[in-house]
């Protein structure tokens, strides 16, 4: 098979690498749009550097940004063209990704390499696991182990300490000494830590985080945001550790200070970050209004409890936050409190019998649901909210709220709980069925109408549905480049409607990408055999990365140019089956397809995508979609897809809307 494929890329060649005046590849084009997930056959290095490479186990850009410069100085067998070249695709590549060093090379690599590495980076796209070794590293001789153990307890690392943010008198007597001892190890380290330069701009970052967001964020928050900007190698629940021990280090080196930039308000179990002790003041008290009105059963509706926080007085001189920020501030300087999707405020750990009641909405209308699926659903909505039990005792909680579900067999005879109503309420026929509904109130003589369908009640749902059907027909006007999430089990039916309501050309990635690549196979006489195999290998082997630089050359340019034929002016190229851009690492094919449409090459493409939770940008599989700005994404609302904003009631509102 490794014959097969020789013989078939002898005649291959990528074509996107051009050259310098110097006779050099030039890739700045491939390195401005590549990912941590790119592979490095497709930076345009040239063969020698990706052999280079390849012989040290570096296939992605991730893996190369993790490799120690003293190490690709040292490579041997490579020519200094070859070794400068990769150096400054490297230099490029840490510019615009930052640096995702490991912590993994500390065993075997002495202090002064990693001194030296680190050197090269600057100071302030150091990630969260370098500073981590920064902070802890000793400056001259080791420390002992009782040091050395409060220490890490102190930062956080100690998994026997439960607290956000420890105190000196929790850890003392953990580690079996005074409170002064630990505050003696703690001042030695604040002293280390306010020469480290790399620290000096981690702490001018927090102090710009911090103003973004209002002033005063909580430490969670802060991590959080840390975490997102820096970066980190390591798995939950470590990563979240080590942003403690960053966030910790910083606050504690801030507070030697004179006129230290921010500072640290304990309340309760949590810990506030704040720019002036006046914010912090206000972000507690904004906590003290959440965990009220958490309590609150119904809950609150989400206007209601912003202006109970808005009630709460503002700091002199303070900006006036926005709803969104507001709300999760409140409820992250809370000791109990939670926000929904909805933007609901509700208690931490609410029980599972209460959520699936207040999830009620999203659980009827389908005729069946797998425990699995109702999970996501309530979670989806109620993240903190205690976890759903499996059955039976699902099936009792499911009962209890109201919901017309028994466990049964579905269409595909497969075990879940089925609609026992007689008319369940579908998808399909949500909007004739409310249509219906209206119908009937309006010509009946001795009907009363009720208040949800009188003209001057408008739902949020309809409001939410009607937003974005408003802006779907602006984005099929004006020609865009919009890519669109929606949850799984509704992602037949978007496309339904996308189809058949819009002036779209439907356009199914899966299938077209199937025949480029039969097409490439058989340009380069691979039997298709020989595809199928390399694509069921492992992904770190030769076969593999034949296959993805086969996909790269000669697959993606077909369908690029399959999504320019036939352009009509006015008319949206609906795309759909996208995931497996993801698989192959051909995500960032979506940013010259972006290009094309602001080029007027392509009138407008959308892109249907799957998403079972909302995240703070799309993504295929876990790879983020190259968007650039808000414009071009969109969550699909479940209303939306129910058509509830084309309902008798929806339109009765806007046509009494419009005569006032």
């Amino acid at each position: 098979m490794l014959d097969a494929w020789q013989r078939i890329f002898s005649t291959v060649t990528l074509t996107h690498s051009t050259l310098t005046d110097e006779g050099e590849p030039d890739n700045s084009a491939l390195l401005a749009v590549a990912t941590l997930d790119t592979n490095i056959a497709e930076l345009g290095l040239g063969p020698a550097a990706v052999d280079a490479l390849d012989r040290i186990n570096v296939i992605k850009v991730s893996e190369l940004l993790h490799v120690w410069g003293r190490r690709l100085a040292r490579m041997r067998g490579v020519g200094n063209k070859t070794r400068k070249h990769i150096l400054a695709a490297v230099k490029v590549l840490r510019e615009r990704l930052g640096a995702t060093t490991s912590t993994d090379h500390t065993s075997t690599d002495t202090a002064d390499e990693v001194e030296a590495y680190e050197s090269q980076i600057p100071k302030d796209q150091l990630s969260i696991d370098v500073m981590v070794q920064r902070i802890l590293r000793a400056k001259a001789k080791s420390r002992n182990a009782t040091e050395t153990t409060a220490m890490e307890a102190l930062m956080g690392l100690d998994q026997r300490v439960d607290s956000v943010w420890p105190s000196q008198g929790d850890i003392a007597p953990l580690v079996g000494v005074t409170r002064g001892r630990v505050s003696q190890i703690l001042a030695d380290a604040q002293k280390r830590w306010l020469k480290d330069p790399a620290m000096t701009a981690l702490r001018d970052q927090i102090a710009v985080l911090l103003e973004a967001n209002g002033g005063v964020m909580s430490s969670q928050e802060l991590c959080d945001t840390l975490l997102s900007v820096r970066g980190s190698v390591e798995d939950d629940p470590r990563r979240g550790r080590l942003a403690r021990v960053v966030t910790r280090a910083a606050v504690e080196t801030e507070n030697t200070l004179e006129v230290p930039k921010f500072i640290l308000r304990r309340v309760g179990s949590n810990a506030l970050i704040a720019t002036d002790i006046s914010l912090a003041d206000y972000a507690a008290a904004l906590g003290q209004q959440a965990d009220e009105i958490a309590t609150k059963d119904p809950l609150l509706p989400p206007n209601r409890a912003i202006e109970i926080l808005r009630a709460v007085p503002l700091p002199p001189e303070s900006d006036e936050l926005n709803d969104s920020r507001l709300v999760r501030l409140a409820t992250a300087a809370s000791q109990n409190a939670a926000i929904s999707s909805k933007q609901e405020i509700y208690p931490r750990n609410m029980t599972a019998q209460r959520a699936i009641r207040l999830s009620h909405g999203g659980l009827v209308g389908v005729r069946t649901l797998t425990p699995e699926q109702i999970r996501q659903r309530v979670s989806s909505r109620y993240p903190q909210a205690a976890t759903l039990p499996g059955r039976p005792a699902l099936d009792h909680l499911l009962a209890d709220a109201g919901l017309q579900l028994a466990w049964g067999t579905n269409d595909q005879g497969k075990e879940a709980y089925v609609s026992t109503s007689r008319n369940p309420l579908s998808i399909t026929d949500a909007s004739s069925t409310l249509q219906r509904y209206s119908t009937q109130q309006r010509t009946s003589g001795n009907a009363t109408p009720l208040p949800q369908f009188q003209p001057a009640y408008i739902s949020t749902d309809i409001a939410e549905a009607r937003r974005f059907e408003e802006r779907l027909r602006y984005a099929e006007k004006n020609g865009s480049f919009l890519a669109m999430t929606v949850k799984p089990n509704l992602y037949d039916q978007a496309r339904q409607e996308l189809t058949t309501r819009f002036s779209t050309r439907s356009f199914d990635m899966e299938r077209v990408f199937l025949d480029a690549l039969r097409h490439a196979a058989d340009e380069v006489g691979a039997d298709w055999s020989v595809v199928e195999k390399a694509d069921s290998s492992d992904d770190r082997s030769e076969d593999w990365r034949n296959l993805n630089q086969l996909i790269a050359s000669k697959a993606i340019p077909k369908i690029e140019a399959a999504l320019e034929k036939d352009n009509v002016n006015g008319q949206t190229v609906l795309t759909y089956h996208l995931n497996w851009l993801a698989r192959y690492d051909q995500v960032v094919m979506l940013s010259r397809v972006a290009q094309a449409v602001q080029d007027n090459r392509i009138y407008g493409v959308w892109l249907l995508i799957p998403a079972s939770e909302q995240t703070p940008m799309p993504l295929l599989d876990g790879a983020a979609v190259p968007v650039i700005t808000p414009n071009q994404w969109a969550n699909i609302p479940e209303s939306w897809c129910q058509n509830l904003h084309r309902t008798k009631q929806a339109t009765s509102n806007n046509i009494s809307s419009s005569a006032t």
